[in-house]
């Protein structure tokens, strides 16, 4: 022990006569440790006063949107996703010391990777509840500690320069589902302290006048989008525009980017495999994915080739298959993150997954990347509502099963209406009961893509609290499937891969898709004429 000290000792005493000397990766003591951006701390290092206290395990740098972010010192990246709806990195250095980059809006590096002091790992600008974009949330941990990260840039102290790089302990990236913990810890303690603050200040003004304002106003939005459905569309279009963060840059779909996971697909009803050939047609090599990055999921029983009718079953036997689908791309190649594109029906199979099945801490299923759905009916489908309707009156009911047998000997437009999966997606279904009073694990971010024009799942069917809405206008009668292909639906879906925030849209389109989308779901509910008597 004392020859390992006097050696780290001789290289400080090095270092302070000769000055700092590039440094490997390997080398974090003869590392200078820059600031990963340059501006002025906006809010310091503020650890909790007791174990499970609030505070602040970190320091925020102001960054004003995009600015890149630099690796402090040498390592390995040992995590480089999103926690809690948010990207982050992590890098490994020498000593058991882990600094970490928070709230960013792009990443450039990969887990794994090497990287130099200096190098850009990503770029700021992401958004939550206590973050407004303009700030690098920037954090030190030596083992499982959080200290405060500005010490790295301070004089050199000699008896923390040798508690805290030993000489014999290299870089090493720990487990990421170590890493994604250590990170929800240190942002748990973030929260907690604004929370707390907000708690106080609320005690202060009183909290029930306000709950009993916000009510109030709620009340009042809800009772003028029954009456006035349209202009409702118009005030909701408006505020998304003007409350949009946006990516007036970003790139089109054009085969580059993209998030360098593996991919499953989940088509939806009336879907068929046969071989590694999927009816769903969307162009997952304009979105940066190859061929042998593409699995797609299977509805039968054995997970291979299906027909139309194996997606007629109960949504929740398909998502125990898509549970048992994912375990095994995790036994094929452990740890390798996966994204879950999810078109119609498949996106409910999803929802049902990820909110009644899935464990983010269950080490047989892979690391969820991105969640993206286009033109799912996460509120439920109109036209399976309709049919559950139907079913309760005799005389409709006959009717349907004319309509089937009459198209049978034709062309199949549409599946039985006493199929499982059809009284699952009806509205008032138990199911879609159970899904509006779950939510999405915490951490996993969904997008959800819809289109203005789908007369088959109305955009305001296609979404679900807490994801990401984007919606587009295909050029086509058939919506519900051109969506697959549109140009402003692929771009969407590469910026939601890359991390990146949704390319900007115009007002005119934000409030059209609201007008349009609202006119077909009153119509297709049953109140087309209210509507068309309105002013």
């Amino acid at each position: 022990m004392s020859r390992r000290i006097g050696v780290v000792l001789l290289v400080v005493v090095a270092l302070v006569a000769v000055g700092p000397k590039p440094a490997r990766a390997a080398d974090a003591t003869v590392a200078t440790w820059i600031r990963p951006v340059s501006g002025a701390v906006v809010r310091p290092f503020d650890p909790p006063v007791s174990r499970f206290g609030a505070g602040h395990l970190g320091v925020d740098l102001a960054a004003p949107h995009g600015t890149p972010v630099r690796a402090a010192g040498p390592g390995v990246v040992s995590f480089a996703g999103r926690v809690a709806r948010s990207l982050h990195v992590v890098v490994a250095h020498a000593g058991n010391l882990r600094t970490s980059y928070s709230f960013l809006s792009t990443i450039t590096v990969h887990r794994g990777d090497t990287v130099h002091a200096g190098q850009v790992v990503g770029t700021t600008g992401a958004r939550d509840g206590i973050h407004d974009g303009t700030v690098l949330h920037f954090a030190l941990r030596a083992g499982d500690t959080y200290v405060d990260p500005m010490a790295l840039f301070r004089a050199i102290d000699l008896p923390s320069v040798v508690h805290l790089a030993p000489t014999s302990e290299p870089p090493h990236a720990v487990d990421w589902r170590q890493e994604r913990g250590g990170l929800l810890a240190g942002l748990r303690r973030d929260f907690g302290s604004v929370v707390h603050a907000v708690g106080r200040g609320a005690a202060a003004a009183g909290s029930g006048v306000a709950r009993a304002g916000r009510a109030v106003v709620k009340a009042a939005l809800k009772e003028a989008a029954r009456e006035q459905p349209l202009l409702a569309a118009v005030v909701r279009g408006t505020g998304r525009y003007l409350s949009q963060h946006c990516d007036a840059h970003a790139p089109p779909a054009n085969g580059e980017g993209g998030s360098g996971h593996r991919l499953m697909l989940v088509a939806g009803i009336d879907s068929s495999l046969t071989g590694s050939k999927n009816s769903l047609g969307l162009p997952t090599d304009k979105l940066g994915y190859t061929a042998d990055e593409v699995t797609n999921f299977s509805y039968a029983k054995d997970g291979g080739d299906y027909v139309a009718a194996d997606t007629e079953g109960p949504l929740v036997t398909a998502a125990r298959r898509l549970a048992d689908q994912l375990r095994a791309l995790q036994r094929r190649e452990p740890g390798r993150e996966v994204d879950l594109l999810a078109h119609s029906q498949g996106g409910v199979v999803v929802e049902v997954f990820l909110t009644q099945i899935y464990k983010s801490g269950d080490p047989s299923y892979p690391p969820i990347g991105t969640v993206v759905t286009l033109s799912s009916p996460l509120q439920g489908d109109p036209i399976a509502t309709a049919v559950a309707k139907a079913e309760r009156v005799p005389a409709d009911r006959a009717l349907l099963s004319v309509a089937e047998t009459a198209q049978s000997s034709v062309h199949r437009v549409m599946p039985p209406h006493d199929a499982p999966a059809v009284r699952d997606l009806a509205s008032n279904s138990p199911l879609m009961r159970k899904l509006r009073k779950s939510r999405l694990p915490f951490g996993i971010q969904l997008t959800a893509i819809t289109a203005s024009t789908d007369w088959i799942v109305p955009a305001t069917a296609a979404t679900r609290p807490g994801a990401r809405r984007a919606t587009v206008t295909p050029h086509s009668f058939m919506a519900h499937t051109a969506i697959l292909t549109d140009r402003d639906a692929l771009q969407d879906i590469r910026a939601a891969l890359e991390g990146r925030p949704l390319p900007c849209r115009s007002l005119v389109h934000e409030v059209g898709g609201e007008v349009v989308s609202t006119s077909i779901s009153e119509i297709e509910g049953g109140r087309g004429q209210r509507l068309l008597s309105q002013p």
